[in-house]
């Protein structure tokens, strides 16, 4: 296995491999809970559980989707918890992709003011992204992620061979995400296929990630390149209910055209960020739903985005490929620019 270790204030590593064979996590006289997902649980839950020792282990199953990402799952987990008598020494196992993870981690930060927990990330999308860093939230009032927290989880074990059940929609999304880190590295994606997708991408991916994280913590300035495509990818995410990375490049889709106008970028460098952002034909297939969403919809939900600070907002631009800038701009200027 390929391992990460993360410099945060909390220390962990990241495990990246193409199985678990040999993979043993002791965890000595505690208790682990794992929490999955209705998809996930068929698929890979009897594999997990027998990756524990020297413990108590119980499982919660959640219903699969971004629908269940709210605060009446966050409290069922939180009884199952209670139920089970959990101490501060015991521990959450997230096994499933970022609802499942993003849930686990706000859990895991508020019960007892803190307890341990595992990422187990299934998706493409959780393995490259949401599953390092210790971003946790849910969703609330229609607004994405707009309850969490910042807890860094325990450890991470990356299983690429779990991409082996993903459906394209899944695997779509995910590449998405990797599409953004191409933007923001300089990275030559062009040979990546659905299928060779390996261990050393997503090490590489998870590493660039790992940098910014560690000088940036808290998401208080250089962590927000991070959220490339994000401001009105997640518009259109909560009016269509899209997957999450098809929604962001989308929105990087737009970013290019707002930062031609911002930047006077010229049509040789636009068209070059824009095969990019084409490379895998995905904006195509969905070009007919994000039709639905009008300007003044978008602009609606960006509003109450939770980078927004009174009248301005902050939005992750592109000079070219492998050159991103923050920009604090008004939302005024925003709406005119979409």
């Amino acid at each position: 296995m390929l391992r990460l270790n993360v410099k945060t204030q909390n220390k962990y590593d990241v495990y990246i491999g193409c199985d678990f064979d040999g993979l043993k996590i002791d965890l000595l006289g505690k208790k682990a809970l794992i929490v999955t997902d209705t998809n996930v649980a068929p698929l890979y839950l009897q594999k997990v559980q027998g990756l524990f020792f020297g413990c108590f282990v119980s499982t919660k199953i959640i219903g699969a989707g971004e629908s269940f990402k709210n605060f009446q799952t966050y409290t069922d987990i939180l009884k199952s918890l209670c139920d089970l008598n959990f101490t501060k020494n015991d521990a959450i196992v997230a096994l499933g992709g970022g609802v499942v993870g993003d849930i686990c981690g706000f859990v895991a930060s508020t019960y007892m003011r803190g307890i341990c927990y595992y990422q187990m990330p299934t998706t493409l999308l959780s393995m490259v992204d949401s599953s390092v860093g210790g971003k946790t939230a849910i969703d609330f009032c229609g607004v994405k992620n707009l309850v969490g927290t910042f807890y860094q989880p325990t450890a991470v074990y990356i299983n690429v061979s779990f991409l082996k059940t993903l459906d394209k929609l899944q695997l779509s999304s995910g590449i998405g995400e990797v599409v953004k880190y191409a933007f923001l590295m300089g990275n030559d994606i062009s040979n990546l296929t659905l299928d060779n997708i390996d261990e050393n991408l997503i090490y590489s991916l998870v590493n660039y990630k790992r940098q910014i994280v560690e000088c940036d913590e808290h998401d208080n300035g250089l962590r927000h390149l991070l959220n490339l495509g994000h401001t009105i990818g997640h518009a259109y995410e909560a009016i269509l209910n899209l997957p999450h990375g098809v929604c962001v490049l989308k929105g990087i889709d737009h970013v290019i055209d707002i930062s031609q106008k911002f930047y006077g970028l010229s049509d040789l460098t636009v068209s070059k960020m824009k095969n990019l952002v084409n490379s895998f034909g995905i904006l195509n297939q969905f070009n007919h739903h994000f039709l639905k969403a009008s300007k003044t919809d978008l602009f609606d939900k960006i509003k109450v985005d939770k980078k927004a600070q009174g009248d301005k907002i902050d939005m992750v631009l592109l000079c070219d490929i492998g050159n991103a800038k923050i920009e604090k701009i008004t939302l005024k200027s925003l709406g005119e620019l979409l």
